[in-house]
């Protein structure tokens, strides 16, 4: 089994701490056509597997018309063998949102959406430099909810100046509805980024990490409360509702990614493309493949096990680092895998070694130190 992820690099605005490649649109380009391209000159890439899910990613893929939709869906459709029931997502932004919109994503096969909401305080909306508003957050979730069985919602903490008061706030409005799914993700400023630049001139300053560790550990409370469970760092959701194409990204299942910056993986190959709309397009119109490849060594496979297997609740085993590993290689690692699991942030049960609660918060710090490094 595996999935398909289409980038679909186009927003109206760029959000300030953003670091997925995206171009503001002028209303002006296609990426309609080179993406139904490269689909058909990636089947060989991804090969006979079924395809089991599909998921519209960006930028902002709601700023496809519903006819854009319905054509790539067809190229998917025509070019890769899907199971009968596939999980199709596509991320939209509330403001993008019309209950005629979304009854014709759902007649398109569209059967989860993921909502974009971020905060449900308008400054904490305005500094993340989004361009709906809460009585927006408040009409995409009505609307969606009457259409969709399966609506996840996005939510930032740690945001500047933020509190544990101000995030109790937004996780319970999200839950006053009756939402599948949560993805809430700890804002990082990354390099290159407007937030990253302001950052450095002292006009933004980062939340408090004691304030951040005070928000986490409440949301893991409030989740469990909800019945949902913590499946990944930062997805959450009854076992039902876990995202299966998100799934993949962790537990080793071969995804094809497909428009610019998109990254794919077949267990032996990682292979991205540029993360350039012109060179894209320009590459496409003349049928080759953007994209560049890396054949994995057995050190990058074990340090990918590692990263995406302490991410989730099921953690990683030590036989099977074991077998992905040298002998002295092995003996460094289980002796940092002590020290995780004698200061209380790593956990083991009979089939794995997994982070606790407090381990969840260091998750960085913990992967760093167990990674093979030489």
């Amino acid at each position: 089994m595996g999935g398909i992820y289409i980038h679909i690099p186009f927003c109206k605005t760029k959000c300030p701490y953003c670091d997925f490649y995206s171009v503001v649109s002028s209303g002006k380009e296609s990426i309609v056509e080179p993406i139904q391209r490269e689909l058909v000159l990636q089947k060989r890439f991804f090969g006979p597997q079924k395809t089991e899910t599909i998921y519209f990613g960006g930028g902002t893929p709601s700023l496809l018309s519903t006819e854009e939709v319905e054509k790539i869906l067809t190229t998917v459709d025509e070019s890769y063998r899907l199971i009968s029931n596939p999980e199709v997502t596509i991320e939209c932004n509330p403001d993008d949102l019309s209950p005629e919109y979304l009854n014709d994503l759902h007649r398109l096969g569209i059967n989860r959406i993921s909502l974009g909401l971020q905060s449900f305080h308008p400054h904490e909306l305005k500094l993340l430099g989004r361009r709906h508003g809460v009585e927006q957050n408040y009409k995409a979730l009505e609307e969606s909810l009457k259409i969709f069985d399966n609506v996840s919602v996005d939510l930032i903490y740690g945001l500047p100046d933020s509190t544990l008061a101000s995030w109790k706030f937004s996780l319970e409005k999200a839950f006053h509805y009756p939402i599948h799914h949560l993805s809430a993700y700890h804002l990082t400023i990354e390099p290159g980024t407007p937030f990253h630049h302001q950052e450095n001139k002292g006009k933004l300053k980062q939340n408090e990490e004691q304030v951040s560790k005070q928000q986490f550990l409440f949301l893991l409370e409030k989740i469990r409360k909800q019945g949902f469970l913590p499946y990944e760092l930062s997805n959450f959701a009854p076992r039902k509702y876990f995202s299966q194409h998100n799934l993949a990204y962790w537990q080793n299942v071969p995804y094809l990614g497909v428009g610019p910056s998109a990254h794919s993986y077949d267990t032996h190959v990682r292979q991205w493309n540029v993360s350039d709309l012109d060179t894209y397009m320009n590459a496409l119109d003349n049928n080759t493949l953007p994209a560049r490849q890396e054949v994995l060594k057995p050190k990058d496979k074990l340090n990918e096990y590692i990263i995406t297997g302490l991410r989730t609740m099921w953690g990683i085993s030590r036989d099977k680092a074991k077998e992905m590993m040298p002998p002295p290689e092995y003996d460094r690692f289980q002796k940092d895998l002590e020290k995780f699991l004698d200061n209380n942030w790593m956990e083991e049960t009979d089939s794995s070694c997994r982070l606790t609660d407090e381990g969840k918060f260091m998750s960085d710090t913990v992967m760093r130190e167990l990674l093979w490094t030489d």
